[in-house]
């Protein structure tokens, strides 16, 4: 017989195999991505091809589901996740420089300390668009349109995020003012300047590219021509020293067992040596870009430095 000692003994060992009996199984039920905009948006296009290969690659009998939890420009959907029990069936996404912004210029339940970084997957770039049958139809219309003294309004996702920054940047460069709309993703926003709500909006190429018939493209901020938008100029090309996009990237609470984190790390490196993977994100014209965690984390760290000087200069609200 076991003495009481033994006894103790025994279940302590069994209560310490516990956690590893349920990472052994994990996933073993549906797992939510929690995306902080709207459906239709870079975002969220993204965390749905991420989403069908992380089904593919977790090597469990789960679903992926997207959440789509808009509001305050992400920190909403981020508190959520903060939040969750660390189970690993909850996953949350994290856009550089925008889930910054709104963790410098207002208050917020979490810090960089409350998430475990996992990978990013792409570098999206901005665009800026007009309606199709707008007079405004390239930057050099805008620069006129502004120095006539034209009162514009400029969709955007919110303020502190890389749309507002590149906004702030056209405007210093064009000789503009515009007056923002915020309007909780960059789908919200094509959306409404296609519904003729606004007059030129911000956004991810990702974003606007399935509409190329509804909008004008004045330019793509990146160092080169996006290979979805190959007849559209970047602005360095028109003369406009501008280069702006959206760094996306995927968190788990903190506290999450480290197996779990270890088991979407391999997941999302493996994503992108599927020629397939690849193949969905070009179709939804996101370009793949990969980083592993340390370099993710690195990349978040050094980008919050940056953004907590700008705010400290410049501050946007």
């Amino acid at each position: 017989m076991l003495n009481h000692r033994n006894k103790m003994t025994m279940m302590t060992g069994l209560v310490a195999l516990m956690p590893l009996v349920a990472q052994a199984d994990f996933p073993d039920e549906d797992i939510t991505i929690v995306v902080g905009y709207g459906p239709g948006g870079g975002t969220d296009i993204t965390a749905r091809v991420v989403g069908r290969y992380l089904e593919k690659y977790l090597d469990g009998d789960a679903s992926v589901v997207v959440k789509n939890v808009k509001g305050a420009g992400g920190v909403i959907a981020l508190t959520q996740v903060s939040r969750a029990d660390p189970d690993g069936y909850t996953v949350g996404t994290f856009n550089v420089p925008a889930s910054i912004g709104r963790m410098v210029d207002r208050k917020v339940s979490y810090d960089l300390d409350s998430f475990a970084f996992l990978s990013s997957v792409t570098s999206d770039p901005n665009t800026l668009i007009t309606q199709r049958d707008d007079d405004i139809a390239s930057l050099e219309d805008l620069k006129q349109t502004c120095a006539d003294g034209g009162q514009l309004t400029l969709g955007l996702a919110g303020y502190g995020g890389e749309d507002h920054f590149a906004a702030k940047q056209v405007e210093s460069a064009l000789g503009c003012h515009f007056t923002y709309v915020p309007l909780g993703g960059d789908g919200s926003a094509r959306t409404a300047l296609m519904g003729g709500h606004v007059d030129l909006a911000v956004v991810n190429v990702s974003a606007a590219y399935n509409y190329q018939d509804s909008v004008n493209f004045l330019g793509v901020m990146d160092e080169s021509r996006s290979e979805y938008l190959q007849d559209v100029p970047t602005f360095e090309e028109q003369g406009y020293d501008i280069d702006m996009a959206s760094t996306r990237g995927y968190v788990l609470p903190k506290g999450t067992p480290t197996a779990i984190v270890d088991q979407y790390n391999e997941a999302f490196a493996k994503m992108f040596e599927d020629p397939e993977f690849l193949k969905d994100m070009s179709r939804e014209a996101v370009p793949a870009a990969y980083l592993d965690a340390d370099a993710w984390k690195g990349l978040v760290e050094q980008q919050h430095q940056a953004v907590v000087e700008l705010w400290n200069r410049d501050p946007w609200k």
